[in-house]
């Protein structure tokens, strides 16, 4: 920041999008603290919950992943599953990795909408909102696939939106490759294809 003579004061868009960035890990770490310290049901998995938790563990130690063939898509318990190869079987590490992919996802929202719009402010206000979207940061507390589709869907259009011009030949393909890691989470992606 700097003051100008005329007395009005100047923010260098880094500075604000860091903000934004670090709004959005602050709520997002108070979350996962609270719910892992003071949720009695935090480690009460059931429904969807309890079969991706059963399938990621199945995925690093063997066993019975349970009736996954036609239910859930594949990407999530593979997510899962990284966590608990480095972290052990902890929902809290699960719950912070997801805040740190919410996080990402803000970013993300910041840099395509400043390019799509060609705003510095615009993007700055759709990060500010995404940051704040509270029905993100719960679900990022929760052992389910949405966190991992809003970043992948964040990262796809931040891939396809170029600074300048239309997207190169390699921006195309690195696109596909993100679109077909979010069919992989949310099979009703391909839906983006046209």
């Amino acid at each position: 920041m700097r003051r100008e003579e005329t007395g009005r004061i100047y923010v260098n868009e880094s500075f604000l999008a860091a903000m934004v960035i670090l709004i959005a890990f602050s709520f997002r770490a108070l979350h996962v603290i609270f719910t892992s310290k003071l949720n009695p049901l935090a480690g009460d998995l059931t429904l969807d919950a309890l079969i991706y938790d059963r399938w990621a563990k199945a995925l690093v130690w063997g066993g019975d992943a349970g009736p996954t063939q036609v239910m859930q898509a594949p990407l999530f318990p593979w997510f899962v599953s990284l966590v608990y190869r480095f972290f052990g079987p902890s929902l809290t590490a699960v719950r912070f990795a997801q805040a740190l992919l919410g996080t990402a996802a803000c970013g993300l929202v910041i840099v395509a909408t400043r390019r799509l719009f060609r705003s510095s402010l615009a993007g700055i206000l759709a990060g500010l909102a995404a940051a704040l979207y509270l029905p993100s940061i719960f679900f990022e507390g929760v052992l389910v696939p949405s966190t991992l589709i809003l970043f992948l869907n964040a990262l796809l259009v931040f891939v396809l939106v170029p600074e300048s011009g239309p997207p190169s030949a390699a921006r195309r393909v690195l696109a596909g490759l993100v679109l077909g890691l979010s069919v992989a989470a949310n099979p009703s992606g391909l839906l983006m294809v046209p």
